[in-house]
């Protein structure tokens, strides 16, 4: 299953050179296996990404959405118009966070 819809993303990882990076931006569209967003910078396809991925609905607090952190790995890049980056990367590893609570749930991968 593939959804559509704009879901909230934070993205942290590291250039090639070893500078760290952080943006928040919104899915274009996320599945099982990876997922489909904009970025602010250029990144290489290779680059280790982590997702945090917040499944907040309309008029909810976002603190209470449900929040998925996967890691990935960028595998196609293409720059927009805007001067914007698109890019797609695969789904490696994740973890469930539950709510607020802090619990964590390992979940195995898809």
């Amino acid at each position: 299953m593939r959804l559509y819809e704009p879901i909230l993303l934070a993205v942290k990882g590291e250039q090639e050179k070893g500078d760290r990076f952080e943006f928040k931006t919104v899915v274009k569209d996320v599945s099982g296996g990876g997922l489909c967003a904009v970025a602010p910078i250029v990144l290489s396809p290779g680059t280790r990404l982590r997702f945090r991925i917040q499944f907040a609905r309309d008029g909810s607090r976002p603190s209470r959405a449900p929040t998925v952190t996967r890691w990935g790995i960028v595998r196609r890049v293409q720059l927009l118009s805007d001067g914007t980056f698109l890019f797609a990367a695969e789904f490696t590893m994740r973890r469930v966070l539950m709510g607020t609570l802090g619990r964590v749930r390992h979940a195995p991968p898809p």
